[in-house]
């Protein structure tokens, strides 16, 4: 006899009628493969920011897999359609995995197509004169009829705009090195020599010039959320004293190139572009190694 519930078995032993009740496991087996589906994608791993010259043929693959929590190892498939590899400019490409229950991941990485190559960090110290000799040619190409005749607000905003639309985003282990080993000289002669950089190089730019300007400066930090958890990141900027008020003077751009015009900001309004508990620290910066030839 079955209700649709239970399986219900009636033996006759002698006089006595034996009732066996068999719970079905429907319900349950129906719970269980519920509780057993898979509905988490594959991780991406590895995923890199790609520069390249005119011309080059991107590695887009590199180092980059797919891990799945069930399936282990799973194939990734690259559309690299969008980019343009004989055209400078940034472009997209998408990482995608797919595991054996569906689940789909998806990831995408800035390609950087640049018009000439550049040769990074090769961990000799810099010159300081050369450095020096690099600050003064971009100072008087920005202020050909000198400081003079300039509010502060001016000077720094010619300096910001420079910066901004003449060095370009570069994050590779080359230009790291020079922020992990705290290069400041080193960082100054990449970005004025090569044209690109990090945040910390954005940032020892900024310090450079605007201290040749006559601002005083320090160096501000905060570590931020990786691409990967268990990462951390750190970002560079300034601070600089204008009209006596400390104001935050930050050139780095996003990823893909764009400004992001933080530009002369008090606390609250950096605060505001930030998590809600976002910190940062303030350190002296030493710059008589730059300035002081004798």
């Amino acid at each position: 006899m079955k209700d649709g519930r239970s399986d219900r078995l009636s033996l006759r032993i002698g006089a006595l009628i034996l009732s066996l009740v068999f719970a079905s496991c429907s319900a349950q087996r129906k719970e269980m493969e519920e509780e057993s589906k898979d509905f988490t994608p594959p991780g991406i791993l590895n995923v890199q920011r790609i520069q390249i010259q005119v011309g080059e043929e991107p590695d887009y693959h590199g180092e980059v897999r797919a891990y799945d929590i069930r399936d282990g190892d799973v194939p990734v498939e690259i559309d690299a359609s969008a980019v343009n590899p004989d055209v400078p400019g940034y472009y997209t490409v998408v990482y995608r995995a797919q595991d054996k229950a569906g689940n789909i991941a998806e990831r995408t990485a800035t390609v950087e197509v640049t018009e000439y190559a550049v040769e990074g960090w090769n961990g000799t110290a810099a010159d300081p004169a050369e450095v020096r000799a690099l600050i003064e040619e971009t100072c008087a190409e920005l202020f050909p009829d000198g400081f003079d005749g300039l509010t502060e607000l001016e000077r720094a905003r010619v300096i910001y705009d420079w910066i901004t639309q003449n060095i370009r985003y570069r994050s590779d282990p080359d230009v790291l090195s020079v922020m992990y080993d705290d290069r400041f000289a080193e960082a100054v002669k990449a970005a004025l020599s090569e044209r690109c950089g990090n945040c910390y190089t954005y940032y020892a730019v900024s310090a450079a010039l605007l201290s040749r300007a006559g601002f005083e400066v320090k160096r501000a930090w905060t570590v931020e959320p990786a691409a990967m958890p268990g990462q951390v990141r750190y970002h560079y900027w300034n601070l600089v004293l204008l009209n006596g008020v400390w104001m935050h003077f930050d050139t780095t751009p996003n990823f893909d190139g764009t400004i992001l015009n933080r530009f002369m900001l008090t606390d609250e309004e950096i605060a505001a572009k930030h998590a809600q508990d976002w910190t940062y620290t303030v350190e002296e910066e030493d710059f008589n190694d730059l300035f002081d030839e004798s």
